[in-house]
């Protein structure tokens, strides 16, 4: 039992079924033993001279930084606050910048510092008398093995997002699958939320989403997103996702500013929606065949396509050496063993859980990090019932997006009338037969086109101003050689998106005396 006189601090980033006080009490009451598995998505921080509590939920998308230094811990939900209250000096982890760039995303706990680390997931950090020590739930632990079927699925992510509406809810809509089926759960209920949606008059989302609108008398607003705001909050995005989301993924901060909702309403996101629909591989059959007659060379040939090749081959000798042998092919082969290594070796379920464990939690958690600036999100995908749910649920249900088109269709059977997105002139309640192979009816419009901002001299004249800043990365000259390239021919969007959150990153730290 923990002394109540003693003055224990306690900050909550996201949200969790218990407010402050009332974790604070349970706390002094009963520890923290229990703390990864309430309701919600958080990290929680309690902090007293003597002692340290750092506790993230289960799936771990809330973002929470340390280090230990002279027998002490530095913590802070930023990987700039951990620098600058423990006095570290900058250095760059090679790896993560590795993974940063071959997959847009870091993985598992790293950050871009070798020093600093992210709290895992489902994990209770205790740091005491110049020791620390980490509790973590096992996925075993998390996923107890259970009979289930879709509609236990649709029970309980409908017990979800009633968990969690409030007087006006806010649901980010699109075209796709996920927010139609938040939407559908929310007219089920008798509740008719506000939409938000981003793009210009031709985009893909906003047809869709002023359709749906219309039909059922929704208040539908739409941000257009715009060039100048990404170099306009570029610095505050870049110290919120701590220099690991590319320019070209900064759309939750814009998008969601620019409407300026009420910052009391609750807004639902699709956030590891694709845990339902087979992520990396859906295509029928053959990805269960794949399964079940090589899947280890599967995972390798799946892996050694998806890396992204940022740099090409002959530039990669103005990079620095320790960037370089990231990227070259020995550095490939390496990374291709280590996501096999996080794909437990098995093809589809575990790629799901590479989904959930890495991409979910590093890039999505950025995402979800953003929206936190402006709003109060929601990620009922990220229940952990409907997760256990999905994951002990048939795989078929899983390929084409079968148990969506199911939920949506017992939920609210009218939304099913309007376009499955960049498919068809109506979504339909099964996958269509070689659904992975038809040709789209329309091309699909985006909500913006980066090639061509990127393009422009307003970026352009950003990075090559900007250049000196990546010395320590690559040579000058062949950034400006690649935003040349990319100003004839727009193909080098992943390396000018790169290159514009790092010089934000870099003169973060410069302004903080932190690097060169």
């Amino acid at each position: 039992m923990v002394d109540e006189t003693q003055d224990y601090q306690l900050n909550i980033i996201g949200y969790c079924s218990l407010n402050r006080d009332r974790l604070l009490q349970k706390f002094l009451q009963d520890g923290v033993e229990n703390f990864p598995r309430l309701g919600g998505n958080y990290a929680i921080a309690i902090a007293h001279p003597s002692e340290t509590y750092l506790i993230t939920s289960i799936y771990g998308v809330c973002q929470y930084y340390y280090t230990v230094k002279n027998g002490k811990i530095f913590h802070d939900e930023t990987v700039l606050g951990v620098l600058q209250k423990s006095g570290l000096s900058w250095s760059w982890n090679w790896e993560a910048l590795g993974n940063l760039l071959g997959l847009e995303h870091l993985l598992e706990n790293e950050s871009l510092h070798p020093d600093i680390h992210r709290v895992p997931p489902g994990t209770i950090l205790h740091f005491k008398n110049g020791q620390l020590n980490q509790k973590t739930l096992t996925w075993d632990e998390i996923h107890p093995q259970i009979y289930t079927d879709p509609d236990t699925a649709l029970d309980d992510f409908n017990r979800e997002i009633q968990c969690w509406t409030n007087t006006q809810p806010v649901v980010s809509m699109s075209g796709g699958f996920d927010s139609r089926l938040i939407l559908s759960s929310f007219l089920r209920q008798g509740c008719k939320p506000d939409l938000l949606t981003m793009g210009f008059d031709r985009s893909t989302d906003v047809i869709i989403s002023r359709q749906i609108a219309k039909k059922f008398n929704l208040k539908l607003a739409v941000s257009q997103l715009k060039l100048e705001d990404y170099l306009t909050y570029g610095s505050q995005i870049v110290r919120l996702t701590n220099g690991t989301k590319t320019a070209r993924h900064w759309h939750t901060y814009l998008y969601v500013k620019q409407a300026q909702l009420n910052p009391n309403t609750s807004f639902f996101v699709g956030t590891n929606g694709e845990f339902a629909r087979t992520f990396f591989y859906d295509r029928g059959w053959e990805a269960i065949e794949k399964q079940w007659k090589e899947p280890e060379a599967s995972l390798a040939r799946l892996w050694q396509g998806y890396l992204k090749r940022v740099f090409q081959p002959e530039e990669l000798h103005h990079l620095t050496p320790e960037l370089g042998r990231q990227l070259d092919e020995t550095g490939r082969r390496d990374r291709v063993e280590h996501l096999i290594d996080l794909s437990y070796h098995q093809f589809l379920p575990g790629l799901d859980r590479f989904y959930l464990e890495q991409r979910v939690k590093n890039f999505m958690g950025n995402g979800l990090t953003l929206y936190g600036a402006n709003i109060g999100w929601r990620a009922p995908f990220l229940s952990q019932n409907w997760v256990n749910t999905i994951w002990h649920l048939s795989r078929i249900w899983k390929l084409g997006s079968h148990w969506h088109r199911f939920a949506i269709q017992k939920n609210c059977a009218q939304l099913l009338a309007f376009p499955e997105e960049g498919k068809s002139l109506k979504m339909s309640a099964k996958p269509p037969l070689l659904y992975w192979k038809r040709n789209n009816q329309y091309p699909v419009s985006p909500y913006a086109n980066y090639a061509e901002w990127f393009a422009t001299p307003t970026i352009a004249d950003f990075v090559r101003d900007g250049a000196q800043m990546l010395s320590d990365i690559i040579d000058s000259k062949i950034v400006d050689a690649i935003v040349d390239e990319h100003q004839k021919q727009q193909n080098r969007t992943p390396a000018i998106a790169f290159f514009v959150s790092t010089i934000f990153w870099k003169d973060l730290l410069k302004q903080n005396q932190l690097c060169q």
